[in-house]
């Protein structure tokens, strides 16, 4: 049987663990992890601006896709974007015709894909393992950080990681449905159960289809992979119990029978059924692309963001093999405290004759096929293994499960240490965020070192807040752990979780946004002048971000005699540009030129000018510097630039 022994637990059941609460296996759970999933993932998604780079650059596309009526060839600031395909542009169109062109429109569906891959995620766990391991697995996946970055954000790979997810699921499904039609000797139950296995078959390969969608090729590479890996290791399984010396003959018979179960097993998915369902979902859209821009989408899409990215590291995005080990930890905050315990249980689980060999199996496939590939990518990005975060979630649901029902299989080493660790960030956080802002090294902050802005350092200390629910959440984890009242103690790092995630998004992200410079620049000049025929540039900086917030194009120059073409004309612009390079273009621009906004840059430090060959008193709304007479008299001169600092 592909289930283990109580993976098939009815949630309205009790499971046979000692001490289990009755409401972690009632029908209540779906509603309280979709509940509380809401909160987490819905509150305050329109509270900041859109951030750089890859929000800005997806949510502008989506936008000038949106209000062209394009639903082919995706399009960024007038030109080609072939860095993704459409399924998040489709799903951030569906957004703003429901909430606008918004921040919120954009991340919405993003929100709203990372509930359903918590809810899948729990209904996973449950049928690999039992319902209890299948709540702690959802708690597990919402609460931790990366995941919360994810799915918060206008980015493709929650909706990647949902489908991949839910193509797992599938899977496992049709196997129980495989097994039970095999094990049935009625003539309707096995027609049933037939009807049942295409409906999931169907369903799996839908899923792929539309993780193609999502990020390409991968989406089919990787669901197949693992369920290669795991079919691979089933056969081997299978076939050791026939094998009972090592001569040649036994040797040979043995790799006969792996290779007999495994192809039983790979055609009993249908493969070409599948390839031709993947080809009818997602086949039109690759064809027409194709079609429409002449094979120039699929260059640069296949060519540059998938072969290049693979061999090249790609905009500095490099690092390490051990990369990944690194970020999963952070990105698994706050349950990577228990990495080492919960690896130690993970390993003596395939030694548990009570516990689903073949979820463990499938699980330690999921996250190795992730991990080892990207590895060996030469460019590296936290959120590429995004998917792999469900079936870590798994594997720390499990352990947790298993301390609860068994204490002594984690020693009390292991969660003193644990939970220390909590104790340690969180105190880091609470003093090393104001000791960072205030304290001076030969005149310096270290945060002036790294080059951090000044006022965004003026707050930072603030910031330190975040720590405190690590610092009280792990004192009193140590204190119920110490006492064994292990389920007090998971249930504290769950609120610690919640609770640090709660004033990331609600207090501290809000908090940096006010800094943020071009989204602001651009939105207040819009504001001011929102007629079509405004013409708005930069030189030598561009923020994709910028280019949402403008609602049109943003031309980008990188040359002086660019910019002195640029105003050629006497036509009303604007120009964006760094305040250091103004001595440079000084000479070749327009005299009669005002500056309408000054602004910090964010994060780093100096500011960004907006620039018009307007009379300053048509342009944007003045700021209470701007209205002063002798500032706006000195704004006309290019040589004697005001000093006017937006709000």
């Amino acid at each position: 049987m592909f289930l283990g022994q109580h993976s098939s637990l009815p949630s309205s059941q009790e499971s046979p663990h000692d001490g289990r609460p009755r409401f972690l296996t009632s029908d209540a759970c779906w509603w309280f992890i979709l509940g509380a999933s809401l909160i987490l993932f819905m509150s305050s998604l329109g509270a900041t601006k859109l951030w750089d780079e890859d929000e800005g650059f997806y949510a502008s596309t989506a936008a000038e896709m949106y209000r062209n009526g394009e639903w082919v060839v995706p399009t960024f600031n007038g030109e080609l974007f072939a860095h993704k395909p459409p399924f998040m542009y489709w799903m951030m169109m569906l957004g703003y015709s429901i909430f606008g062109v918004s921040e919120i429109g954009a991340r919405f569906f993003s929100s709203i894909f990372a509930v359903a891959t918590i809810l899948m995620t729990y209904l996973l766990g449950t049928r690999l393992f039992n319902a209890r391991a299948g709540v702690l697995s959802a708690i597990v996946l919402a609460t931790s950080l990366l995941f919360s970055i994810g799915g918060r954000a206008a980015t493709p790979d929650v909706y990647l990681t949902f489908f991949v997810t839910t193509a797992i699921y599938c899977f496992v499904r049709l196997r129980e449905a495989n097994q039970t039609a095999d094990a049935s000797r009625s003539v309707v139950t096995h027609a049933d159960q037939r009807s049942a296995k295409w409906s999931l078959l169907f369903l799996m390969y839908i899923a792929i289809a539309c993780a193609t969608l999502c990020k390409g090729p991968i989406g089919i590479l990787f669901p197949a992979t693992i369920i290669g890996c795991y079919l691979i290791w089933a056969a081997m399984r299978r076939s050791n119990r026939t094998m009972h010396s090592l001569d040649e003959e036994d040797i040979g018979r043995w790799r006969s029978s792996v290779g007999r179960n495994l192809l039983r097993s790979v055609l009993g998915l249908r493969p070409i059924t599948g390839l031709l369902i993947v080809f009818a979902v997602a086949g039109p859209w690759y064809v027409g692309v194709g079609a429409l821009t002449e094979g120039e989408f699929h260059r640069e899409f296949f060519g540059v963001h998938h072969w290049h990215r693979a061999s090249t590291a790609m905009e500095g995005h490099r690092g390490p093999v051990f990369y990944y080990p690194i970020s999963v930890l952070v990105g698994m905050f706050p349950w990577s405290i228990i990495t080492i315990p919960a690896i130690i249980i993970w390993w003596r689980s395939f030694k548990d004759t009570q516990i689903n060999l073949n979820g463990l199996r499938l699980v330690t496939c999921w996250i190795l096929v992730y991990i080892i590939v990207f590895s060996m990518a030469a460019t590296k990005l936290p959120t590429y293994i995004l998917p792999a975060y469900p079936a870590m979630a798994l594997c720390f649901g499990l352990a947790l499960d298993v301390w609860l029902s068994k204490p002594v299989s984690f020693p009390v080493h292991w969660h003193r240490i644990a939970f220390s660790i909590l104790i340690l960030l969180g105190f880091s956080f609470v003093i090393g965020f104001p000791i960072l802002a205030t304290w001076k090294f030969a005149g310096q902050t270290l945060l002036d070192k790294v080059g951090l802005a000044q006022p965004i350092q003026a707050g930072f200390g603030w910031l330190g807040l975040l720590g405190l629910p690590s610092l009280i959440g792990g004192i009193a984890a140590f204190y119920f752990a110490d006492r064994r009242s292990i389920q007090k103690a998971i249930a504290v790092c769950g609120v610690t979780g919640v609770l640090t995630l709660f004033g990331l998004w609600n207090f501290a992200a809000s908090w940096i946004d006010q800094f943020q410079g071009p989204q602001v620049v651009v939105e207040r000049l819009r504001t001011a002048d929102p007629t079509e025929e405004m013409q708005l540039a930069t030189y030598g900086f561009f923020r994709p971000s910028m280019v949402f917030y403008n609602r049109n194009v943003v031309q980008r120059f990188w040359e002086i005699n660019d910019v002195h073409e640029y105003f050629a004309t006497n036509e009303p612009k604007y120009l964006i540009i760094e305040a250091r390079v103004l001595p440079e273009i000084e000479d070749r621009i327009p005299n009669q030129m005002a500056v309408v906004q000054r602004r910090a840059r964010f994060p780093e430090k100096g500011e960004l000018v907006l620039l018009t060959n307007r009379v300053a008193s048509q342009t944007a709304s003045p700021s209470p510097n701007q209205r002063n007479p002798r500032t706006m008299e000195r704004a006309m001169e290019m040589k004697q630039v005001a000093t006017t600092r937006s709000d």
